[in-house]
């Protein structure tokens, strides 16, 4: 199967004004194609699950797998879904897979539990793939002025190459259409990266913005949408090691200088020569970590230089074959919460139900410990699935749009005031504005302030799912939960969600209504554990 997708150098497609105006998203004209190609070949034998041996050719990548492989790919394709430029690697370390954001994309990895995969992050380093999300670039002379429009930012002061959390936001309500990280990579340039599950109503919104601003006068806009770009998080207290040690010239750039919320464009070591990518120091786990922009036909050749680089291990010795290769796409309706669900048993015969899920917590945080005496616990860097980041930004009290944000929220509501820059507080001019400044002066102090808080909860007894009420001590509705799961960090009960304005400090004793039953919890403030972003003062 032959796929054409069309790309251009990330540093061009990033930084040069080279494109017509035009007021709807448009792809360049420089045309790569990945090829992939069934038939024999060699596979790894190995402790790590079903690995391809990965044959790198240049100028494209060719990645021979097994016939199964194939028919799967062409159940998702009629399915509807998409698959990222690192399916196959997926797929062959044993990924259980499920429809995320309009993709089958990996939860978990087969050999590691959600837990393992979580502590490994928080101790070592996890690459994550998250090539569905989308990936654009805007440049010209109105950049700027359309982008305030449309976010609450401080673009004007975001000097080059630093990037900042923003949010594109509706005319009047001034409710989230979605999360966004903007990067600045020029006088007239920006990098923006948007949720895999608010595609089309993204692209949507900034066709018909973009249109708008037009009309009312603004200045030429071009916008590009990176299609099948390859975008990977790689996490954890070892990533800057482990990265420093692929870089082409790692004496003329000390990551150790890059700190968090900075970017930088570097060439990383493959097997097909060096390979120039947008480098960003942030995450969305907590932890120290890089994402990586990659070009679509590089993305497996750069993943593998990094996992060669902190894998004693990678690559295995190679066979002519391994038998038992599994069909995982049958793993589609596997979900988060039920790895943590189904441990969960009836009380025995005089164990109150606290104490039974207690037991359940201890299961979910023991089930890992075997592994680490497998062969291979030496390993410095392993692929990890969407489980693990769910539980791991929950810990570092991130948002996740559709659950923790909408169309109805504002930043405000959201305890993401931070966000809306203090010129902008001053003079306004972006969509919503009349209401957001209003909400950000307390009623007390004469403005409109908001009737619910975003804020984090530790939990007794049970995990909160999203859905579940929040009530008072008179058992009326004051909240709801929006996330929740086990900590594997602390090993109790955390949870998002909005409560009534008032009841939001850190300390508040509340209800939760969790499966008809009520559970004590604890307002929180979060992160639940601490960040560790390399900044300066580091």
């Amino acid at each position: 199967m032959k796929r054409v997708r069309t790309v251009t150098s990330i540093a061009d497609a990033l930084t040069a004004n080279r494109f017509a105006v035009r007021s709807t998203r448009h792809l360049s004209t420089a045309s790569l194609s990945l090829n992939r190609h069934t038939g024999p070949s060699k596979v790894i034998a190995s402790r790590r699950p079903l690995v391809a041996s990965i044959y790198l050719q240049k100028p494209s990548i060719t990645v021979r797998h097994e016939s199964t492989t194939v028919e799967s790919k062409e159940n998702i394709e009629d399915n509807g879904l998409d698959i990222t430029p690192l399916y196959e690697m997926h797929e062959l370390e044993g990924a259980k897979f499920v429809p995320f954001g309009g993709y089958e994309m990996p939860v978990s990895y087969e050999g590691q539990s959600i837990t393992d995969s979580h502590k490994f992050t928080r101790s070592h380093c996890s690459i994550f793939d998250v090539s569905h999300m989308v990936q654009h670039k805007f440049s010209g002379p109105g950049v700027t002025a359309f982008l305030q429009t449309i976010t609450p930012a401080s673009l004007t002061t975001l000097a080059p190459h630093h990037s900042t959390l923003s949010a594109f936001l509706w005319p009047i309500t001034g409710g989230i259409v979605d999360d966004t990280i903007i990067t600045r990579l020029g006088p007239e340039d920006f990098y923006i990266v948007t949720n895999a599950g608010c595609r089309e109503k993204d692209l949507k919104y900034l066709e018909d913005q973009l249109a708008q601003f037009l009309q009312n006068g603004g200045e030429a806009v071009n916008w590009e949408v990176m299609e099948d770009w390859g975008l990977i998080a790689v996490q954890g207290p070892l990533s800057e090691e482990i990265l420093q040690s692929v870089l082409e010239d790692p004496d003329k750039t000390n990551l150790k200088e890059l700190y968090f919320g900075q970017s930088k464009f570097l060439e990383i070591k493959t097997d097909i020569g060096p390979k120039l990518c947008l480098v960003s120091r942030g995450g969305y786990t907590g932890e120290d970590g890089f994402e990586i922009s990659i070009d679509p036909d590089d993305t497996v050749a750069v993943t593998v230089s990094i996992l060669e680089a902190g894998d004693p291990h990678y690559p295995a010795e190679e066979t002519d074959e391994i038998d038992g290769l599994e069909d995982t796409s049958a793993a589609k309706n596997s979900n988060t919460g039920s790895a943590f669900d189904s441990k969960i048993e009836p009380a025995k015969a005089g164990e109150s139900e606290e104490a039974a899920a207690g037991s359940a917590i201890d299961r979910f945080l023991e089930e890992g410990k075997a592994s680490e005496k497998e062969e291979g616990a030496d390993d410095r860097v392993k692929l990890a699935g969407l489980a693990a980041r769910d539980s791991l930004r929950l810990e570092a009290g991130m948002c996740l749009y559709g659950h923790d944000l909408d169309d109805t929220t504002t930043p405000v509501e959201a305890s993401l005031s931070w966000i809306i820059g203090k010129d902008r507080r001053a003079e306004g001019g972006f969509h919503g504005a009349e209401v957001i400044l209003k909400q950000l002066i307390p009623k007390s102090k004469g403005g409109l302030g908001v009737e619910r808080r975003r804020v984090g909860f530790i939990v007794q007894g049970a995990p909160a799912r999203e859905g579940a009420e929040i009530v008072d001590d008179k058992g009326e509705k004051i909240g709801n939960i929006t996330s929740g799961c086990p900590s594997p960090s602390l090993g109790k009960f955390i949870a998002m969600g909005y409560i009534k304005d008032g009841l939001h400090k850190s300390g508040t004793e509340v209800t939760v209504m969790i499966r008809g039953k009520p559970r004590k919890a604890t307002v929180t403030k979060m992160p639940f554990v601490p960040s560790k972003y390399w900044k300066p003062s580091n």
